[in-house]
């Protein structure tokens, strides 16, 4: 049944001129300025050469120079006065950067911060930003070095040249200069993906951030040296291939074997006994001034299978020629299947050939302290313990690409994810058909195509489908070698939907080892791997297939967000959620309720479900704990 009085309040409101109130996680409250966010920001791929460069920077907001939202200026001109300093890397919005202050789509910030290398003849230096919101241009000293669109996944300049230029000679010495970077960002008056920000918050729409909001770093690298890394484990046959890719920085060509040693096997902090086995790949012609893809392969006898429950990980060093890195794997596979126990029509998920009853919960990663930014790896850590402890084994993480520490996190600690894409698009979602006909006759909703009249999406234009697919396959690149994750969301909810037969296809250019959710929600498009529904206000159901022979796999991809304010531990007076309780009593047993009744679904065919939420966030107060992460506002945990 549908509870329409229940819908009708849930319209969704934006409350601009609502003012956050100063809120601190425990981790945000005993942060060290001196040592933020000082964990090695890329797990997947180590090196010893490694110095952070988070911490104080001066910064300036300036009017932007140029009309083009999309411009970022290659002249560095940081303005003659900073405005102060800015804790980096905590975005000008957020309460720990030190500014508070909202960046608008016509300003630039600027930031610079001294830079201090010692230079070694035939070594590279690489300047990596985990993230920047939304486009930056960076100098080194007074010259260009590079610039990024893109709000949620890594990029590097090689920044080598710059230093050298800054030297007075040729022999090896320190090199003190200066590091300057321009961002600008411009939110929902562009078409860019940026997931729930908006400067026009409310209802289920949060703060917008932008700016450096993950952790910048420099590495020095020999001149023939690997670049990135894909690793594919196969449980079937226990074949292990590492995939790298090389550059040749050095002006003559070079021929070498990529080498790789399974190093050890352990599960938590629990070091295992594990027969050493080495790879080496055929010798690969690398030309000067070019790169290489560059693979080897062999097999691990009777590996040992990653789950939640056992999340084994095997580390590897990786070589060729002088450069080493380390990195790790998991065996494990995520797919589809017949359920062998003849329960349901259609299929379900299955982690190593085993039916897996995904028990979800949404997690939008937002922070009062630090908006999109963790406060620490502690917190991060907290949040994957807190959602194992309330008994689920996924995270969704919903419309943001995390710091990569966090998925390592969940590789060590167990905890499958759900990733969702980042949607970008119109400055307002047309709530008619984004929300209200789908919530009201989702089968109405799933007959509407995106690939006509795409104003109904907002999802017009080919500046914006360019932008999302940009930023869709940086995304996989950067995290498809994380064992933990078990599929990708295509679309959420029809926002900036278009093509998405074609997408899904287009994600699977990259990888095509996991599952694909093509269309949480609705305006099903009868592709992907899953029937994706989100139930607020509906009795929990299994989701119905879309035609005869649709056998996806059905999965409650959203449902739940009962709402409990507790006012002390909210940085809003104001509350949203699709049902809200007066007491603690009645907030758990809605929670166990609703829960229980999505668990008593697979018997009979469910293949998983997400619950929202975590955490609060701003004014969305659903959260199974507080914004601040200080109370857990459920008994799930007795």
């Amino acid at each position: 049944m549908f509870d329409f009085k229940r819908a009708l309040a849930c319209a969704l409101v934006t409350h601009p001129t609502d003012q956050l109130a100063p809120l601190l996680t425990v981790w945000g409250e005993n942060l060290n300025p001196q040592s933020v966010l000082q964990e090695y920001p890329r797990p997947q791929m180590m090196r010893s050469s490694y110095a952070n460069l988070n911490g104080w920077w001066d910064y300036a907001i300036r009017p932007s120079q140029d009309d083009n939202l999309y411009a970022t200026p290659t002249i560095c001109e940081f303005p003659a006065k900073c405005d102060g300093r800015i804790l980096v890397p905590f975005s000008p919005e957020a309460l720990l950067s030190g500014v508070s202050r909202q960046l608008n789509p016509r300003e630039t910030l600027w930031y610079r911060r001294s830079l201090a290398v010692d230079l070694k003849p035939r070594c590279r230096y690489l300047l990596h930003f985990e993230a920047v919101d939304f486009q930056c241009s960076c100098f080194v000293g007074e010259r260009f070095v590079g610039s990024h669109r893109g709000g949620y996944a890594p990029f590097s300049f090689d920044v080598t040249e710059a230093l050298w230029s800054c030297a007075s000679d040729s022999r090896e010495q320190n090199v003190k200069t200066s590091l300057t970077v321009a961002v600008s960002d411009p939110s929902e008056f562009g078409v860019q993906p940026r997931g729930k920000q908006r400067l026009e918050r409310g209802s289920i729409w949060c703060t917008a951030q932008s700016g450096i909001w993950q952790t910048v770093w420099l590495e020095e690298v020999p001149e023939l040296y690997v670049e990135s890394l894909e690793v594919h484990a196969d449980i079937d046959t226990g074949q292990l291939r590492v995939a790298a890719q090389v550059v040749n920085e050095s002006q003559v060509d070079a021929s070498y074997p990529l080498k790789v040693r399974v190093a050890g096997l352990h599960v938590g902090d629990e070091a295992l006994a594990c027969v050493p086995v080495s790879l080496e790949g055929e010798i690969s012609h690398i030309p000067a001034k070019g790169t290489c893809r560059c693979e080897a392969t062999g097999f691990v006898k009777a590996p040992r299978l990653w789950s939640p429950d056992a999340p084994f990980l095997y580390d590897l060093d990786v070589s060729i020629a002088t450069d080493a890195v380390r990195t790790y794997c998991a065996f494990r596979l995520f797919s589809v299947e017949p359920d062998p126990a003849g329960r349901a029509q259609g299929k379900i998920i299955c982690l190593n050939h085993e039916p897996f009853f995904m028990r979800g919960v949404l997690d939008q990663g937002y922070w009062p302290d630090g908006l999109l930014t963790a406060p620490s790896e502690e917190a991060l850590a907290f949040d994957i313990w807190l959602a194992r402890n309330l008994g689920f084994n996924t995270m969704r993480k919903h419309l943001k690409v995390e710091s990569a520490r966090w998925y390592f996190l969940c590789d060590a600690m167990g905890m499958v994810v759900w990733q969702d894409m980042v949607n970008g698009g119109a400055r307002e979602y047309p709530a008619l058909y984004t929300s209200y006909v789908p919530t009201m006759v989702p089968w109405a909703a799933n007959h509407m195509s995106d690939c006509r009249n795409l104003s109904r999406f907002g999802a017009e234009g080919e500046l914006m489908h360019r932008l999302w697919m940009e930023g869709t396959e940086e995304a996989v690149r950067h995290l498809r070698s994380f064992p933990c994750i078990a599929g990708w969301t295509v679309f959420n909810e029809a926002w900036g939907q278009f093509h998405a037969r074609d997408m899904t296809a287009f994600l699977r250019r990259f990888d095509d080892t996991r599952l694909i959710d093509q269309t949480s929600g609705w305006c099903d498009q009868g592709g992907g791997d899953l029937i994706s529904e989100h139930n607020y206000f509906r009795d929990i159901h299994v989701p119905r297939p879309r035609h005869l022979g649709d056998v996806r796999a059905p999965v409650i991809s959203e449902f739940g967000g009962c709402a409990y304010h507790i006012p002390a531990h909210s940085s809003l007076e104001r509350a949203y959620g699709y049902k809200m309780a007066q007491s603690a009593d009645e907030f758990d047993a809605e929670v166990s309720q609703v829960i229980g009744e999505a668990d008593a679904l697979e018997p009979v065919g469910l293949a998983g479900y997400v619950y929202t939420q975590l955490t609060d966030v701003e004014e969305e107060v659903n959260g199974l704990a507080t914004y601040d992460r200080r109370v857990v506002k459920t008994h799930l945990t007795d």
